[in-house]
């Protein structure tokens, strides 16, 4: 396969992920479950805060290692740029957030970088 030099990443074109979007809402945090077409397994749980407290960072470290022992993606909303200084904390514990609900583009861009970044044997195939 030849690069194309117009396309971003080094010429790479990268697939679409068909994913299945499941929604749950519990008290003022809704989940967002993503899983693969094809599968019954998750592959992220995507979990939406109005406003990211102290008193969050324990569940959500909770959640993190909950999803991580079941090789499942984690990341958080919390929109605001009040939610900025607990965002550092929770990335330095490996939980990324976005500080504003992403697109499903970047939720298929988001996915498709952590399985290059924890198996780099699968970069050929992002083409």
């Amino acid at each position: 396969m030849e690069p194309d030099p117009t396309l971003p990443c080094g010429g790479l074109r990268a697939r679409k992920l068909p994913l299945e979007r499941t929604v749950l809402t519990r008290g003022k945090a809704t989940l967002a479950t993503y899983i693969a077409a094809g599968s019954a397994h998750p592959t992220l749980v995507l979990c939406e805060v109005e406003q990211l407290r102290q008193s969050d960072l324990e569940p959500l470290e909770k959640l993190q290692a909950f999803c991580t022992r079941r090789h499942v993606l984690f990341a958080v909303v919390a929109p605001g740029e009040a939610a900025r200084p607990m965002a550092e904390t929770l990335q330095r514990w490996g939980i990324m957030v976005f500080l504003q609900p992403p697109s499903d583009d970047e939720i298929g861009a988001f996915i498709r970088l952590q399985r290059v970044l924890r198996n780099p044997a699968v970069w050929p195939g992002l083409g």
